[in-house]
C-alpha cells in the first residue's frame, strides 16, 4: 500500500506523520530498528519509555507514488505533528547535487570533527544494535504463533540456518523458511 500515515502517542498525543510506498512494513520499521532517531530525539526517547503499546499506528491517505511528497507536505502542514522535525522541502536536483558533490570532494576532516562522528555512531549503535557477533539482541518469529528468542543465534538454531541467515533477514525485513523474523524492541 503506497500513501501517508500517522503514528500517534496514546500517552501524550504527539504524533509523526509519514509517508511510504509500503506502509505495511513502515510500522515495525519504526520500532524495531530504531527508526524514530532518525525523524527526532523526542519520538525515539518516547518509543523506548513507552513501546509499541504506547502508540496507535494508522493510514490517513491511500495515494499514488507520484503524489505521496505533495500529500506528505499537505498532511504535515495541516496536523503540525510534534514528531516531524524535519519538515517537507523540494526535492533537490540532480544540478544541486552534483554541485554539493564537487564542493565536498577531496576536503579533509579535522581530528575532533571524526572522533564527534565516531561518537555518534558508537551512540547510534547503543540505540539500534548492529549484527555483530557479542550482540545480544531480542528477536522474533512468526508461523502460526509468535515465539520470542533471546539472540539471533537461538532463532537461527531453531530454525537450523546459519546466524548470518538469519541476520540478512532481519536487515530486509524478509523472511527465513517461510517465517517472518523481526527484532524485538
Amino acid at each position: 500500500m503506497v500513501g501517508i500515515y500517522k503514528i500517534t502517542n496514546l500517552i501524550t498525543n504527539d504524533c509523526y506523520v509519514g509517508k511510504s510506498k509500503h506502509i505495511e512494513k513502515r510500522w515495525k520499521e519504526h520500532f524495531c530498528r530504531g527508526y524514530g532517531a532518525i525523524h527526532s530525539k523526542q519520538f525515539q526517547t518516547d518509543i523506548e519509555e513507552y513501546g509499541i503499546n504506547g502508540f496507535s499506528f494508522r493510514v490517513i491517505e491511500e495515494c499514488e507514488e507520484h503524489e505521496l511528497q505533495e500529500r506528505e507536505k499537505y498532511w504535515i502542514e495541516r496536523l503540525k505533528p510534534k514528531y516531524n522535525t524535519v519538515m517537507v522541502g523540494h526535492p533537490v536536483s540532480q544540478e544541486t547535487r552534483q554541485k554539493i558533490s564537487r564542493k565536498l570532494t577531496g576536503r579533509t576532516l579535522s581530528k575532533e570533527h571524526v572522533e564527534k562522528i565516531r561518537n555518534g555512531i558508537r551512540s547510534r549503535n547503543m540505540i539500534i544494535p548492529q549484527t555483530n557477533a557479542g550482540h545480544r539482541k531480542r528477536v522474533a518469529m512468526q508461523a502460526e504463533i509468535i515465539m520470542e528468542f533471546e539472540s539471533v543465534k537461538a532463532l537461527a538454531e531453531y530454525l537450523d540456518v546459519d546466524a548470518s541467515t538469519v541476520t540478512k533477514a532481519l536487515k530486509r525485513q524478509g523472511k527465513v523458511k517461510g517465517k517472518k523474523v523481526w527484532y524485538v524492541v
